[in-house]
């Protein structure tokens, strides 16, 4: 059984200078929220020999960053709830979070893709809530799976539950966690890896969470998994359903991986697929 609390000492870190950026969806504004910058070699692929590895990462070099995502409505006194899906590990989250105007105390829900310490480092300091005001949201089959491991997970979701008692609840897949989003079945990653489907008008965005790591790899070739994904078969047979998704449906995704701020259309290009950047 795989550890499902990454090894992110295998990774190189960097204090994120800061980072916050834009983007109009419909009457939503999504903001992405830089958290650090990482370096996600070769070491993280469950296939670190394949042909498309030693080409794309033959420096080894795959900047990337965790980035988190803010969805909230354009209008002032909307009854729409601002919503933060991720939270990283908390070292530049809420900084960016107030550069861009959004306080913990006006964020209403908390979104949680699933529970690696990357996404759900920033819930919580010294075991107090960081979001007094939200509810946070997990997915079922995640915080039943970490309960039930090892007790450096154990832990993990023992600390949340106590932090945010009765404003901590799950969610199942097909399940509106918001009124403009939709939580959709994910798995591979982790038993209840989850990505987002926000919605506003005829507009959509994908989050989709951590379906691409190595950002020069994965797209190129989605087969390709990491050590960290408890059923790589799995995870590569959902990423290339969810890309292929987003690319018939010209829909934007947004990535917690791909480098800052994450935010992109994808193209089929050949076996695999092209990530063009939202500017």
């Amino acid at each position: 059984m795989k550890i499902l609390i990454c090894a992110f000492a295998a990774l190189s870190f960097a204090l994120a200078e800061g980072g916050a950026f834009r983007y109009d969806l419909g009457d939503l504004e999504i903001i992405a929220i830089k958290d650090t910058d990482t370096n996600m070699g070769k070491e993280i692929l469950e296939n670190p020999d394949a042909p498309i590895v030693k080409s794309a990462l033959a420096d080894n070099q795959n900047h990337s960053s965790i980035n988190a995502f803010v969805a909230r409505s354009k209008t002032p006194q909307s009854a729409t709830p601002t919503v933060l899906v991720d939270t990283g590990l908390g070292k530049s989250l809420f900084e960016n979070l107030r550069s861009a105007g959004v306080t913990p105390e006006s964020v209403r829900i908390v979104a949680i893709t699933h529970m690696h310490g990357d996404h759900i480092g920033g819930l919580t300091k010294d075991g107090k809530p960081t979001f007094p005001a939200a509810r946070v949201l997990l997915p079922k089959l995640d915080l039943e799976y970490w309960l039930g491991s090892g007790e450096e997970n154990k832990k993990a979701a023992q600390t949340l539950q106590a932090a945010y008692g009765d404003r901590l609840a799950t969610f199942e897949w097909d399940s509106q966690i918001a009124p403009n989003i939709l939580a959709l079945k994910a798995e591979g990653h982790t038993p209840g890896h989850t990505a987002f489907e926000v919605k506003s008008g005829d507009k959509k965005l994908l989050i989709i969470a951590d379906l691409i790591h190595s950002f020069k790899v994965q797209f190129a070739d989605p087969t390709q998994s990491v050590i960290y994904d408890i059923d790589p078969v799995l995870a590569a047979s959902t990423r290339v359903k969810l890309l292929n998704y987003a690319a018939n449906a010209n829909m934007p995704i947004a990535g917690m991986h791909i480098p800052f701020p994450g935010i992109g259309k994808v193209v089929k290009e050949g076996r695999g697929y092209r990530f063009e950047p939202i500017e």
